[in-house]
């Protein structure tokens, strides 16, 4: 029995699924451990492993802080119970708050912890319990190595998002541009694009855009007064339709997203969100921008005139279009999630 957990956000959720989509092909019986005020709430429903949300840890509100203590008592007695009863072989941990008392638990029970980090900062789960883990899986070199435990093993992504990408043709000129900002879109990217479309700089570029719900008529309005050809959704649950299509990124540098990127072999103008923990989605696209797979551009001063240049040099740049496409998908990594089933499988035998 392997327990795994890690969840919140989509990008410490989805490769906790990828994961137990591979351990439960190795022959592994897994149960999933999330919260109930995270994106696993409503998701998880469709997991083919048992299911166990403990109360909500959250405390950004005022209600949500009040709830703290007693919500954690609860988790905890759950958690107790469930590894008591269940005795799991394993814990493998994808980060999150959700994945921080599971870890505890682990370590109380002496469970083997594997732990796996998304981002080239790694968490305060991972920093916490990396010393105590068999193996830190993590997507990207991190900035700071933890511990001779860390190997580059990738982000697990799903696997019909693998067989998704196989389609995906070379990438030689820019047609389509994909327009996203992560699970919660962004607010000032949906802005730059309506300047960047008003000042007649997508002329002839279709455009799929992923926007803020409060946005969203308002940026297809900007886009079909202009002539531009443009779908603009509130929200996707199947980015691999607009994957295929796109020739161009322009998104924030969560790791999830930069993941699927690499995988597709899409050239990316990143944007990372400025108040991320630790800044640490300036790191992943600084990475991606090092390896020339990628332009990173931040927010602030000019940003809507620097983001406005670097698509024109883009879109008159076919061979850096190709040179990029190229270089991102050297960094896609579509086994990671059958290589760390593999390293807790062969602990396990």
């Amino acid at each position: 029995m392997i327990f795994v957990t890690g969840g919140g956000t989509g990008g410490h959720y989805f490769p906790a699924v990828a994961v137990i989509e591979s351990l439960c092909t190795a022959g592994h019986n897994c149960v999933y451990l999330g919260a109930s005020d995270g994106i696993e709430n409503a998701l998880s429903k469709n997991l083919l492993c048992s299911v166990i949300l403990t109360p909500g840890l959250k405390r950004h509100t005022l209600k949500q802080k009040l709830c703290l203590l007693p919500n954690l008592v609860k988790s905890t007695f759950i958690l107790c119970k469930i590894f008591i009863q269940q005795r799991p072989d394993a814990l493998v941990a994808a980060g999150g708050y959700v994945s921080l008392l599971p870890c505890l638990i682990a370590k109380i029970f002496k469970v083997p912890i594997y732990l796996m980090e998304q981002n080239r900062i790694a968490g305060r789960v991972v920093k916490t319990f990396a010393k105590h883990a068999k193996l830190v899986a993590c997507a990207m070199p991190l900035q700071n190595n933890l511990s001779a435990k860390c190997q580059v093993l990738g982000n697990p992504v799903s696997q019909k998002m693998i067989l998704d990408s196989k389609s995906k043709t070379d990438i030689t000129t820019v047609k389509n541009i994909l327009v996203m900002g992560g699970s919660a879109s962004a607010e000032a990217i949906d802005l730059a694009l309506m300047d960047i479309a008003l000042a007649g700089n997508l002329e002839g570029i279709s455009v799929y855009h992923i926007a803020r719900p409060e946005n969203k008529f308002k940026l297809q309005a900007v886009y079909n007064s202009m002539g531009i050809n443009a779908t603009v959704i509130g929200f996707c649950n199947d980015m691999a339709q607009y994957y295929l299509k796109a020739d161009l990124v322009i998104a924030r540098a969560g790791a999830s997203s930069i993941s699927e990127l690499a995988l597709f072999g899409i050239p990316a103008i990143l944007v990372p969100y400025p108040f991320a923990i630790d800044n640490h989605q300036y790191f992943n696209a600084k990475f991606v921008e090092d390896s020339q797979g990628a332009i990173l551009c931040e927010q602030g001063e000019n940003f809507v005139h620097r983001l406005s240049n670097e698509l024109k040099q883009l879109l008159s740049n076919n061979y850096k279009i190709t040179s990029m496409a190229k270089n991102i998908k050297s960094l896609s990594k579509p086994l990671a999630a059958y290589e760390i089933s593999k390293c807790i499988s062969q602990d396990l035998k």
